[in-house]
């Protein structure tokens, strides 16, 4: 975990850093570009009153204003391209109205503005001056403004609603595409990191590799100068016995043979565990090659009174036919070991899919569980005569030819090995 943080918490959190802040960029964008465009509204509005009032004061000034005056000056400012409509309101009742009719915000305030889909309303009360001028010229003119009246402007809003959209649809892409651009940098990052650590293990392992060569071939080398010597003293003990001596120096002799023959056996298994060729897979009748296996076996199960059952089906299967040979009777072996009189061995090759199972099973004493996980690894044996290197065989032939081993076992109740993925030819 701590190598983890170590190589992708930094990326990771300065891909996170950009990405909120380009998300911050862009919700800061959204919102100036919604006020420079709406401003724009506001400021034609604005426009527009400001005319609205300097004509209605100059025609003041003339003495020619009136409702109709009015009415002709609202309709002549309508010719402004985004304007919709130029209303006189008093508490919301339309006092004198041109252009497109709609409908008519809440005026309360004396001045606002408001936007609703794409209508921009823009209010405000006649200026001090213009009702300064009506109350000079009451009874000469039919208007009454009043601080209670309002102006009403309305401005078409699709086209800055639309600036809008297209705005937020360009930053949006922009934000995405800057993400995207940084995720796919972190990934590229991570990727860099995985595939340096890869190469670093790699070239690890393969020195190991290496290195456990060099210790097999010292190792295969060492066990097959120690036998050239202790067939010499099993000779020298042979000879002593032969000759004649005293009885303790006859069963000392015996003794000599004996303990010679045991480490000369060992001396086999672990060459044969050490130089494991590579597997040259042939076609095998497994039925027929396992059936006649386990009938030269079958005396030494006899002789225990053990029980062996073979199920074999009419498969055709690939495999390297010494290498099977070697597996099978090592887990037959390895079970025999384990079983007393009375109790059963099953041999099994069973079809899954397009591949084949392999099984032994016992009624034995099974694996004691403090060996269990360990039970492939050489010289772990839990047979007190057993020399650990057997299932050592099985496990490296199976990895040499892609097969799957497990095993399950439980003390006093048996044990079976499951060896799946061994490839079918055919049926027979």
């Amino acid at each position: 975990m701590k190598n983890f943080l170590k190589s992708y918490l930094p990326p990771i959190l300065i891909c996170a850093g950009i990405i909120a802040l380009v998300i911050s960029w862009g919700n800061g964008e959204k919102k100036r570009q919604c006020e420079t465009v709406y401003g724009n509204l506001r400021r034609t509005a604005f426009t527009v009153s400001k005319c609205l009032q300097g004509a209605i004061l100059v025609d003041f000034r003339g003495g020619v204003i009136c409702s109709v005056r009015l009415g002709s000056i609202m309709k002549n400012i309508m010719n402004e391209s985004d304007l919709k409509r130029i209303a006189l309101l008093d508490k919301n009742k339309v006092l004198s109205d041109f252009g497109t009719k709609g409908p008519i915000p809440e005026t309360t305030a004396a001045d606002g503005e408001e936007l609703s889909g794409n209508n921009y309303f823009f209010w405000h009360s006649p200026p001090p001056s213009v009702c300064d001028s009506v109350k000079k010229r009451r009874g000469k003119t039919d208007l009454n403004f009043t601080e209670n009246q309002r102006f009403l402007i309305t401005l078409d809003a699709s086209r800055a609603n639309r600036q809008i959209r297209n705005s937020k649809t360009r930053i949006n892409m922009i934000v995405l595409l800057i993400s995207s651009v940084t995720i796919l940098l972190t990934s590229l990052w991570f990727y860099l990191v995985r595939s340096h650590k890869l190469k670093n293990q790699l070239s690890i392992a393969h020195e190991r590799v290496e290195r456990f060569k060099e210790f097999e071939l010292a190792a295969f080398g060492l066990a097959h100068e120690t036998r050239h010597p202790l067939g010499i003293i099993r000779a020298t003990a042979q000879r002593i016995v032969k000759n004649g001596c005293c009885t303790d120096g006859r069963e000392l002799a015996e003794k000599i043979i004996e303990e010679a023959d045991i480490t000369s056996s060992r001396l086999g298994e672990f060459m044969s565990y050490a130089k494991l060729k590579n597997p040259e897979p042939t076609q095998i009748d497994a039925k027929a090659f396992l059936t006649s296996l386990t009938e030269l076996l079958r005396p030494d199960f006899e002789g225990k009174e053990i029980e062996l059952n073979v199920n074999v089906g009419n498969h055709i299967i690939e495999a390297d036919r010494d290498m099977l040979q070697r597996t099978t009777v090592n887990l037959l072996l390895n079970s025999l070991a384990a079983c007393n009189s009375g109790d059963k061995i099953n041999l099994n090759l069973t079809k899954n899919q397009q591949s084949g199972c392999l099984i032994v099973s016992d009624t034995g004493c099974g694996i004691p569980e403090k060996i269990k996980d360990e039970i492939f690894r050489p010289y772990v044996t839990g047979n007190k005569n057993g020399h650990g290197i057997g299932l050592a065989i099985v496990k490296k032939i199976a990895d040499e030819h892609g097969w799957d081993i497990k095993v399950e076992s439980e003390e006093s109740n048996g044990t079976m090995f499951e060896i799946c993925g061994i490839k079918i030819v055919e049926n027979g």
